[in-house]
């Protein structure tokens, strides 16, 4: 796992021509966006008006081949007399081999660290014991076994890497770093192994309860040779994830880890919008009425492809508009057809799928209605603006509470769509702080009454 300074000196050139190196200088932003400051155009005066490169080939002072992939220069300077200097700012850089197109970047391995991927193994590799009456403090280190799950296409390891720095005079530290690593079988393009990475991405943020993202890729290609992939990532702002507030863990489910593994790869492609509006859910900030509207659309999602999607059979929709229309002119049929779906609202698709978690949350019926009521009136309102609803529609506090319900809600279907026991899911989220506050607000806990009886008053 290599590290690279901030700019990185090198001598550059193009596939098609290795002959003409030019002096230029890599800089690798805090955010692993690159940029190639350079001397020179390639190619010379035939290279002005050139603004696209698919590839640009570089070796740096420390020998590292360095492949800049589909770069694009954002500027160019002239100076007479001189020479010009141009910036090229690339989508991917591959530190440690030279590929002549995307097409030819394999992937044999990739491993990633994740956000809050420490919490979520739940290894406590140190012990500290303080000595009081010796003045002494006694701190020891393991590091936690690899774990090896296996596949059918690919291989899943957790490793670890530690560090140790300080004087051992006045200061010491021992800090651990936890990866996933994904080897395959056989070899897949670029793009696949990303989306691999980025579909652990997701199984974390479910089992976290947070959006979750990859950070650092340290690779091989087809032959073997180690590689790192830098590209600029976006710049989100996401919650602090507190150890104590994780709902599944993979210790919890170390047993059946495995088998949630292979339920997620059977259903990832129908869970994968779901999984793309729960996570935009997760956002910082709540907004009104976006992140009200974004969670309710992600049950709707979950509704459509995981549940009953139909009111009737195919054959009653059928003699139910043949019964309706057998009156009407041609023109009117069509019209009064097309008007009747055989679709469930979004009233009947919340009164399922509230029922259907609702003993972990324990919400009387007639409060989930008049939740759903609220709900629906409230997703009219801001899709449709018909100012009849204006005064039924959800006030901002009630709607952050009602979308943070929703969001458990979901939760806990997609976990149990990938086997984890319910069991242990309610027993998580009864030791959840947020769980439990929205769960309060939802339903306010009444108060105890007491009665005294006359012997007792005086």
């Amino acid at each position: 796992m290599n590290k690279f300074d901030r700019e990185n000196i090198g001598l550059w050139y193009l596939p098609s021509n290795p002959e003409e190196k030019l002096t230029g200088t890599l800089t690798i932003e805090d955010n692993k966006e690159c940029e190639l400051k350079m001397a020179h155009n390639f190619n010379g005066l035939s290279g002005l008006g050139i603004n696209k490169l698919p590839i640009i080939h570089g070796v740096l002072s420390n020998g590292s081949k360095v492949t800049l992939v589909d770069s694009f220069k954002s500027s160019e300077q002239w100076g007479f007399p001189g020479f010009p200097v141009s910036v090229w700012r690339s989508s991917l850089a591959v530190i440690g081999g030279h590929y002549d197109s995307i097409d030819e970047l394999v992937i044999s391995e990739i491993q990633t660290d994740y956000t809050a991927l420490n919490f979520w193994l739940n290894n406590r590799p140190f012990q500290i014991h303080p000595l009081p009456e010796s003045n002494e403090l006694s701190m020891h280190y393991r590091m936690p076994e690899v774990i090896r799950i296996e596949g059918s296409n690919s291989n899943i390891e957790f490793t670890y890497k530690t560090d140790f720095s300080g004087d051992q005079f006045s200061e010491f530290t021992v800090k651990q770093t936890e990866f996933v690593k994904f080897s395959f079988n056989k070899g897949v393009p670029y793009n696949e192994a990303l989306d691999v990475v980025k579909d652990f991405s997701n199984f974390l943020t479910l089992c976290i309860g947070e959006s979750i993202d990859s950070n650092n890729y340290f690779s091989k290609d087809a032959d073997g040779n180690p590689i790192t992939l830098l590209f600029k990532k976006r710049e989100e702002e996401h919650n602090t994830i507190k150890d104590h507030e994780i709902i599944i863990k993979f210790s919890y489910i170390k047993d059946s880890f495995e088998e949630c593994l292979k339920a997620w790869n059977a259903k990832k492609e129908l869970l994968e919008p779901i999984i793309y509006y729960f996570v935009e859910a997760h956002e910082k900030a709540f907004h009104v009425p976006t992140s009200f509207l974004k969670v309710v659309q992600a049950l709707e999602a979950f509704s459509r492809r995981m549940r009953n999607n139909k009111i009737w059979t195919d054959e009653e929709f059928q003699e139910l508009i043949t019964r309706i229309t057998s009156d009407l002119q041609e023109d009117d049929q069509a019209l009064v057809s097309g008007a009747i779906s055989n679709e469930p609202r979004l009233r009947k698709r919340l009164q399922s799928i509230f029922s259907e978690v609702n003993s972990i949350f324990e919400i009387p019926s007639n409060k989930r209605s008049s939740y759903i009521n609220k709900i629906v009136d409230t997703r009219n309102y801001y899709t449709h603006f018909d100012e009849r609803l204006k005064d039924r529609i959800l006030d901002v506090e009630r709607m952050y509470y009602v979308s943070q319900y929703m969001k458990f809600v979901l939760r806990i279907l997609l976990l149990r769509e990938l086997g984890i026991n319910e069991e242990l899911i309610k027993q998580r989220l009864m030791q959840n702080h947020e769980f439990l506050n929205i769960k309060e607000n939802l339903v306010p806990t009444q108060p105890v009454e007491i009665v005294l009886d006359d012997t007792m008053e005086n």
